[in-house]
């Protein structure tokens, strides 16, 4: 494997880090319009193993991934809710669901 910086056609980088064959593979990041969305593992161009997504530039999600899939333990974070727990192909099975309030 080797490290490489994968463009598009209009020469916007879309993915730096590990690939076999110019396919993502191994640990790197993945970039859309120029912003990174995922940082973590891939296989054969699909986020696996473990890794961050991020919407916005802000994580919302940390732990494991199978096929592209949220997977094994993780944390989903939004603006009023965090989940902390196991998930079984991309589904919440098992965990705690914790309310966030913005009121002081």
């Amino acid at each position: 494997m080797e490290n490489k910086i994968l463009c598009d056609k209009n020469g916007i980088k879309i993915y730096e880090g590990e690939c076999k064959k110019n396919i993502a593979n191994g640990h790197g990041i993945l970039y859309k319009n120029g912003i990174k969305i995922f940082e973590g593992y891939f296989i054969n161009g699909i986020p696996n193993i473990e890794g961050v997504l991020y919407k916005n530039g802000k994580m919302i999600y940390k732990g494991g991934f199978l096929n592209g899939a949220f997977h094994g333990k993780g944390m989903y974070i939004s603006d009023n809710m965090v989940y902390i727990g196991q998930y079984n192909n991309g589904n919440n099975v098992d965990g705690l669901l914790y309310c966030v309030s913005n009121s002081t």
